[in-house]
């Protein structure tokens, strides 16, 4: 045996062992500081932990569902709860509002309809599931899903030093308002961006194959069938996204669908989307502030239920 290879091999022994200590320890610090970051700078301004917390404790039969639209564009109705979060797709909504109503009776229900919930985008996305209200809550918060799946997105903003702090107040009823005003947004921007959000949230021509019509359909079902009072309800859109939405057959399509679910299911449809003019009572395009919210929901809930 040659005596320099025998002897070469304890060497590279120890610096392989080196070298997997020396990334184990990086590992473990990545982990600890990762930990810290979600502990201490993430997890005070995480809505959705607050929105599940909210919902846990919630106590009215008389709620609204849906995504960014209803959650920050109805708030002060008198005894509703609002269970709308951003992003959520029928097939959350739907499973959400079941996960509710299971172990109480329904009162008067609102669901959000907009033609955006039926984009191919949206229906895209997976569900995300609120029959365990509790959440993960694991001994490491980074080995939550939500966590897990984030953390160089989080490193990236403390990175830039942009903060966590969320842009929505969470009110009393759990709606999520902002106070911005379009109105104080440059024409131009304010074109760009409702061109923007009308081009991604576009319905697709084929409706019949929509998941998200057919997750509305069964979910209006089973809330009669547990007794509730249910209204469809469109939101408002600031005037340049309309002009874009109305040049683009789909969404008048989306509308009609809607109301041709209401009629089978004998519920109202209310399309709130021509509503509002006023653009110091949008944050943006297809959003209302708090002032168009508290301004909105009671008219919303006069046209559905009295």
């Amino acid at each position: 045996m040659n005596s320099s290879t025998s002897s070469s091999e304890p060497r590279l022994g120890r610096h392989f062992a080196l070298w997997a200590g020396l990334a184990l320890l990086l590992a473990l610090g990545f982990a600890l500081a990762s930990e810290a970051l979600v502990r201490l700078a993430v997890v005070p301004h995480d809505l959705l932990a607050r929105h599940r917390v909210f919902m846990a404790g919630a106590q009215s039969a008389d709620a609204i569902f849906g995504d960014s639209h209803a959650s920050l564009g109805f708030t002060g109705a008198d005894g509703f709860v609002n269970l709308a979060f951003p992003g959520e797709n029928l097939a959350t909504v739907a499973g959400k509002a079941r996960a509710y109503y299971r172990q109480r009776q329904p009162g008067r229900v609102i669901v959000q309809a907009d033609p955006s919930m039926l984009s191919p985008a949206r229906d895209r996305e997976p569900p995300v599931s609120y029959d365990d209200l509790g959440g993960e809550r694991r001994w490491l918060r980074i080995a939550e899903e939500r966590h897990r799946t984030r953390l160089l997105a989080y490193w990236r903003v403390w990175r830039k030093g942009e903060g966590f702090a969320s842009t929505r107040r969470f009110e009393a009823d759990g709606a999520q308002t902002r106070t911005d005003r379009l109105a104080d947004t440059a024409p131009a921007a304010r074109e760009a961006l409702a061109l923007e959000e009308a081009l991604k949230q576009r319905p697709p021509d084929a409706l019949n194959d929509s998941p998200g019509l057919r997750e509305l359909q069964a979910l209006v079902g089973w809330l009669r069938g547990k007794g509730a009072r249910v209204c469809l309800v469109g939101f408002p859109m600031a005037p340049d996204y309309r002009r874009h939405a109305d040049a683009r057959p789909a969404f008048a399509a989306a509308r009609a669908a809607f109301a041709a679910l209401a009629a089978r299911h004998s519920v109202p449809y209310r399309d709130f989307s021509a509503a509002v003019d006023d653009l110091s009572l949008f944050v943006n395009a297809d959003h209302l502030n708090r002032d168009g919210a508290r301004q909105l929901a009671p008219r919303i809930v006069r046209a559905c239920f009295e």
